[in-house]
């Protein structure tokens, strides 16, 4: 079955957009939430090893928002559907050292309205990215608050992301998995960009979490992420 699969990315991205709008997070120091969102970003990204500091200009995330909802749709048309776990996040994969085990848990069955398919079929892209989204743009050190962030002033942001020991040896092992087979380097930048930005209203309660999300959002979509890691 060939489909558009807008319901995973566009559809799902402007609905969080509109949560967002109705529910901003609250910045603890007094900041407006409005402020961050339509300003053009300084970024000072601070070294992976070393007390080095890189500066990065990036869009403003509202500008980012409307260039996602104007380009998603040019990936989202004549998919073809398979059996997907839906939230392929590290959180979901439990692995036993010993034996080699692995199994996933907590599947997520997304389908739109109406679907004349089971649950459990969508695009295969989206476990990719999900998959990516912990393995590759560190959203587990973010949720886990493994960052430091300093706010000098509305657009004006200081960052330090907590780049696991073993992550070199984890981009080795999932680019010789064929995990990501097939994923091209354009729809990686498009959809895991998309994915942080559609993640912001579920962590609402935590506005610096938000808007470290926003900053690993933007960097993916201006092929800046490497710089996290230098």
């Amino acid at each position: 079955l060939v489909v558009n699969v807008d319901w995973l990315y566009s559809r799902k991205l402007q609905q969080r957009l509109e949560q967002l709008q109705r529910q901003p997070p609250v910045l603890a120091d007094g900041s407006l939430w409005s402020d961050w969102w339509t300003r053009t970003w300084t970024l000072d990204l601070s070294a992976r090893h070393g007390d080095a500091t890189l500066t990065l200009t990036l869009p403003a995330p509202a500008a980012a928002a409307s260039a996602l909802l104007k380009h998603l749709p040019s990936l989202e048309a004549s998919r073809p559907l398979q059996r997907i776990h839906g939230d392929l996040c590290f959180n979901n994969i439990l692995a036993e050292p010993q034996s080699g085990s692995i199994r996933l848990i907590d599947p997520r069955g997304e389908r739109p309205d109406g679907a004349p398919w089971p649950i459990g079929f969508g695009d295969p892209r989206y476990d990719q990215i999900k998959l990516l989204h912990s393995g590759r743009y560190l959203y587990d050190v973010v949720v886990n608050d493994l960052f430091n962030l300093e706010k000098l002033c509305p657009g004006h942001l200081r960052l330090h992301l907590d780049v696991p020991a073993h992550y070199d040896a984890l981009q080795q092992a999932m680019d010789s998995s064929g995990l990501l087979q097939g994923l091209l380097p354009d729809e990686e930048r498009w959809l895991t960009s998309s994915l942080f930005v559609s993640m912001l209203p579920l962590h609402r309660e935590d506005g610096d979490r938000c808007l470290a999300f926003i900053a690993i959002g933007l960097m993916i979509l201006e092929a800046k992420f490497d710089a996290v890691l230098r």
